[in-house]
C-alpha cells in the first residue's frame, strides 16, 4: 500500500509539470535551480515509501533527470514524462 503513495506522488508531479512550466516559463530568475529542486523533490519524498531495491531504481531515474538538465534536454522534464515513467516503474515493481 505504501508504494501506491510513491506512485501517486509521481503522477501528481507528472500532471503538474506542464502546468507549472507554462505558467512560470520566462518568469523565473534561475530556471535551472528551479528545475533541480523540481526533479529532486518527488524522489526525496518517495524514498520513505519504497524498499531498498526500488530506491536504487528511483535514484537512477533521479540521476537521469539531472543528466537531462545538464544536457539542456528539458523537454521530458517540462512534459512530466520522467515522473510518469517513475510511477509506472513503481506500480510494475509493486505488482511483480
Amino acid at each position: 500500500m505504501m508504494l501506491y503513495y510513491a506512485a501517486l506522488i509521481f503522477i501528481i508531479y507528472g500532471l503538474l509539470s506542464p502546468i507549472y512550466f507554462r505558467i512560470l516559463r520566462g518568469r523565473l530568475s534561475n530556471e535551472k535551480y528551479f528545475l533541480t529542486a523540481w526533479i529532486t523533490a518527488p524522489y526525496l519524498v518517495s524514498y520513505f515509501y519504497c524498499n531498498i531495491f526500488l530506491i536504487f531504481l528511483l535514484a537512477i531515474f533521479n540521476i537521469l533527470g539531472y543528466i537531462l538538465l545538464i544536457a539542456n534536454k528539458t523537454k521530458h522534464l517540462y512534459d512530466g514524462l520522467l515522473f510518469f515513467i517513475s510511477a509506472v516503474i513503481i506500480v510494475l515493481f509493486y505488482k511483480l
